[in-house]
């Protein structure tokens, strides 16, 4: 037997791989959706989490508890999006179903404070659903992606249009800042991801190695990285500066890879699949760490806690899921092999 882990021990560091594990039991599950949890955040302090659902509302809940604390209702369609505002006090939520069977009536995104669950304004300036939702890390602007295959920029405080970012020629899935807030990266159904400039709104760079729509786009902690998840399953780190590809993870179906994050200290990704899985790897390896199963439904949403001890996954079986990732770390895989 000492012998077996001896040499398993040396495969391990001769090719830095670290098998895959079970996921641990959730320590939490937060359900009241009646619909498909599309979308899931934490509150930048970590003690509260927002989900948004199919069923045209999102929710407020603690963490702690699992208890839900509000509901945010006004969307006429499934909420794609939501977001907390940087000082947490408010939330941004993004509607619309693009379908060509059922247009997009509601294409709006939403502004509401926590605290009350009322709506502080609305924003009705795009033809499409919208898909995505983010905030600037200072909080004056907010950004949106639509089915209308443009990105918008906003004025947080008046909801006045800033800037339209135009290129894609497929839904834009995913738009996020840059860290510094100079740039932002956008996904789209035409297979691509690209770099924009904030104060311009010139396109940077195009990332083009995706063979199906990129649904899920991250920046590094550091800006220096640019995280890609697309519907052909694959999971696709990039330089920013360059565009060269860094690393592909394979290991969920060529159905879909939904979502993906960085965790805050940038050494692990996080991804969510059609497979009904999420995954978390080390950034700087490709190695599988950890594979979570709980959900019945494909994963379409993953976050990470602000101290990145945690995990969020949302799925198309009415759910959200917490998850401690404490112990998924070198250290703990070596105490599991004694």
């Amino acid at each position: 037997m000492r012998q077996c882990l001896f040499l398993f021990t040396v495969l391990i560091l001769a090719v830095g791989v670290v098998p895959a594990l079970a996921g641990d039991e959730p320590i939490q599950t937060f359900a009241g959706h009646t619909g498909y949890v599309e979308a899931v955040s934490f509150s930048p302090d970590g003690t509260k989490i927002l989900t948004g659902s199919a069923d045209g509302t999102a929710k407020l809940w603690d963490v702690e508890t699992g208890v839900e604390i509000r509901t945010f209702s006004g969307h006429t369609e499934r909420v794609w999006s939501v977001a907390f505002s940087p000082d947490g006090t408010k939330i941004l939520t993004g509607s619309g179903d693009d379908s060509v069977i059922v247009p997009a009536p509601d294409k709006t995104a939403r502004l509401w404070d926590v605290e009350t669950g009322a709506v502080i304004w609305t924003i009705t300036g795009h033809t499409g659903g919208v898909r995505s939702v983010a905030f600037s890390s200072d909080g004056t602007m907010v950004l949106t992606g639509s089915g209308d295959n443009t990105a918008k920029l906003w004025d947080t405080e008046t909801a006045a249009e800033i800037r339209t970012f135009s290129g894609h020629t497929g839904w834009v899935d995913s738009a996020v800042f840059s860290p510094d807030g100079t740039k932002i990266l956008t996904g789209s159904n035409d297979n691509t991801a690209k770099l924009w400039d904030v104060e311009t709104g010139a396109e940077i760079r195009t990332f083009a190695r995706h063979t199906k729509a990129v649904l899920s786009v991250a920046f590094s902690p550091d800006g220096t990285k640019v995280l890609t998840g697309s519907f052909d399953g694959t999971v696709k780190i990039w330089e920013t500066e360059t565009g060269a590809l860094d690393r592909t993870f394979w290991g969920h179906t060529p159905d879909g890879t939904w979502s993906v994050a960085y965790s805050p200290d940038g050494t692990k990704i996080l991804s969510g699949g059609w497979d009904r899985k999420a995954r978390l790897w080390y950034a700087g390896t490709g190695a599988l760490l950890r594979t979570f199963s709980e959900h019945d439904f494909a994963v379409w949403a993953v976050a990470f806690s602000p101290d990145g001890t945690k995990i969020l996954t949302g799925s198309g079986d009415r759910k959200a899921r917490l998850w401690d990732i404490q112990d998924i770390s070198s250290a703990g895989f070596w105490k599991m092999l004694r």
